[in-house]
């Protein structure tokens, strides 16, 4: 779809926000009374990518037992034109599928967990641009109980600090790519019961992770790690996440691409959700991955 330096760059920014956006789960006022769901609402904000701009993400996250909505939307400047872009998928645990939905033309493909699994390993090869296999050369993450501060309305927050390189090693190896940053994380947003466990299952349900946590989201798919690794991770990110703030770099053609990441809470809710959203509405028209558009 898009061609030249831009187009790579996108390519580049998508994978990243594929890896990233389920990173950021918010909100900004006291939550609704009445509801066993939630309901999470973020704002995103990526800054200094070259060729690109600014670039705006709204996610908003709905949890409802063992189903997930996601609806992000993305503004963005495409070689000097405005751009909304809308993305709609829902994760049923219970069916073990994934489901992309497009309302603009009502059609919608579905897949397993597996052949979901599958597709990311082609999207996302664990391979630099020499073939080399990648791998976390550095994995720090700390939380940082002792500094742990109020964040009005959601009480104590902890802070976890990430420094995380992902490249490969020997002859030709010289991808690298690093997210530097910390995120605060709060456990005192009502129903975040309901944000933990559907974390805790989908984790189990996903080769790579990559809809799996619903925190994390797969910072680490299709990478060569162990099941320790997860664990520490797991053992550091408890609770809902408020903001946070990271800076990112990746190889270019000919230089490396540097940009920042920021989240802020906006709000949330905690009435039940409309069973409507947590399925395909009916009516839609099922279409293969290659002939769905995502927006």
């Amino acid at each position: 779809m898009f061609k030249s330096q831009e187009g790579e760059i996108l390519r580049k920014l998508g994978l990243g926000l594929l890896l990233l956006s389920l990173l950021f789960a918010c909100g900004q006022e006291e939550a609704a009374e009445g509801g066993d769901d939630l309901t999470l609402n973020s704002v995103i904000a990526i800054n200094d990518l070259p060729s690109v701009g600014p670039v705006s993400v709204k996610q908003t996250l709905m949890f409802s037992d063992d189903v997930m909505r996601s609806q992000v939307s993305t503004s963005i400047s495409i070689a000097g034109e405005a751009q909304e872009i809308l993305t709609v998928y829902i994760i049923n645990l219970n069916e073990g599928n994934i489901y992309y939905v497009n309302d603009s033309d009502s059609t919608y493909v579905g897949m397993s967990f597996a052949e979901f699994d599958a597709l990311l390993d082609e999207a996302n090869p664990a391979s630099d641009t020499a073939g080399a296999p990648l791998e976390l050369l550095e994995d720090q993450v700390r939380r940082k109980e002792s500094e742990a501060r109020t964040i009005s309305p959601f009480g104590e927050c902890v802070p976890v600090e990430f420094d995380l390189v992902l490249g490969s090693t020997g002859e030709n190896a010289d991808y690298r790519s690093r997210m530097q940053g910390q995120m605060w994380f709060s456990n005192s947003i009502e129903n975040a019961e309901v944000f933990k466990d559907f974390q805790e299952k989908a984790a189990d349900r996903f080769k790579n992770a990559i809809a799996g946590n619903a925190t994390f989201f797969g910072i680490a798919a299709s990478v060569n790690l162990n099941q320790g690794w997860f664990e520490t991770i797991n053992q550091a990110i408890i609770g809902v996440p408020v903001e946070a703030e990271f800076k990112m770099t990746m190889p270019g053609k000919g230089e490396t691409i540097t940009y920042g990441m920021t989240m802020n809470l906006e709000d949330y809710t905690t009435a039940d959700i409309d069973e409507s959203l947590l399925a395909v509405p009916a009516g839609y028209q099922e279409v293969s991955f290659s002939e769905f558009r995502m927006y």
